[in-house]
């Protein structure tokens, strides 16, 4: 954490992994020869998590690997023994699977898949993780921290569930299916659009950055009341729609520049605002958590979505500690150090995952 006093903060790097330069079937070929290798570690298995959720090609060229090595084995073991050793002297060295070991890849496989709910159309990332996955219709979808949606895409229509956590849209455009985010009580429709969506235990917060969408209850009436948030200087902060004097429900649109927030439990009370400090609500999307002259207790509730510990500021008097700063999101330590250097703060752990942050004694 740095203060802003000091300098601006420096271009941040994505913690998104660029993808490999190799070929899809070569990145396929060696996971299967590395998950066969030996006991996966649990690290083994997020990276293989990772690079089987980028795409549903990436799922579909490994399972078709595997079922390839697998052949190959079942029909090595009826080779017989001389024309084994005379294709030995032909071709490049390998290491042949036994049936054994390709019964143990494959259901190693099943239990990766069944442990992480890897499916292509269910995606989810740890705390402290992000991950950014390609849809089949090109739409780019980042999921924050603790995040879980599940996609279900029809000809006519495209529809997000997002159960848990926030993540960041760009939709590819297609006016003859619909693109749709169901978060909560509500539903969040664009056509061509970028936007995040951040489902949160009361509210559901809308940040549009690109083109324009609706917020509408996710059982949707035929008529609607409109509320247009049309540019940032033209929205007033805790703007509402008009009342509806009909049975029908209220639909919000929000521009470029423009936040929405809803509730959560009815998809009602929706709540307009310019953006403002964008790089305050978005700079996630770099790894990095930005703060400006906020109390401690809010930075560290921002921060507690990104690490297992849980920070708890027992003294009223430090929660109020006005602070501000950058940080990566890998990086949660840094928050300490920088606390007890500037503030006099110290964090003490009182278990593996609770700690405590005081202010240290004169």
């Amino acid at each position: 954490m740095t203060d802003y006093n000091k300098g601006e903060p420096p271009t941040a790097a994505t913690v998104v992994d660029f993808p490999d330069a190799e070929s899809l079937p070569d990145q396929a070929a060696k996971w299967v020869a590395r998950l066969d290798a030996d006991q996966p570690s649990a690290a083994t298995k997020r990276e293989f998590k990772h690079w089987l959720q980028q795409s549903p090609e990436h799922r579909r060229e490994f399972e078709k690997h595997l079922a390839l090595w697998g052949d190959m084995n079942i029909l090595a073991t009826m080779v017989p023994p001389a024309r084994q050793q005379a294709q030995q002297t032909t071709r490049s060295p390998r290491r042949w699977l036994t049936p054994a070991p390709v019964a143990f890849a494959m259901g190693l496989l099943l239990v990766i898949l069944l442990q992480f709910n890897t499916s292509p159309n269910h995606y989810r990332t740890e705390i402290g993780e992000q991950q950014q996955v390609e849809l089949d219709d090109g739409t780019m979808v980042l999921l924050n921290t603790n995040t879980e949606l599940r996609v279900a895409y029809t000809d006519q229509r495209r529809t997000i569930y997002l159960s848990k956590g926030e993540a960041h849209f760009e939709v590819a455009h297609n006016p003859e299916r619909p693109f749709e985010v169901h978060a909560g009580q509500g539903k969040v429709r664009a056509v061509g659009t970028a936007f995040t969506v951040y489902l949160k235990s009361d509210d559901v917060e809308v940040v549009v950055t690109e083109g324009e969408i609706a917020i509408l209850p996710a059982a949707t009436a035929t008529t609607t009341t409109t509320t247009t948030a049309s540019k940032p200087t033209t929205l007033a902060q805790n703007q509402t729609p008009e009342p509806n004097t009909s049975a029908a429900p209220v639909t919000a649109r929000v521009k470029a520049g423009g936040v929405a927030t809803y509730d959560r439990h009815t998809a009602e009370h929706v709540m307009l605002e310019a953006l403002g400090d964008e790089e305050h609500k978005l700079s996630w999307r770099e790894g990095m958590l930005v703060f400006r002259s906020e109390p401690l207790s809010r930075v560290i509730a921002e921060v507690n979505r990104y690490t297992p510990l849980n920070i708890i500021i027992p003294d009223p008097a430090v929660r109020a500690i006005k602070v501000g700063g950058f940080f990566k999101v890998s990086e949660i330590d840094s928050v300490f150090d920088a606390l007890e250097k500037g503030f006099d703060i110290r964090a003490e752990y009182i278990s593996e995952d609770v700690v405590y942050l005081v202010h240290r004694a004169p």
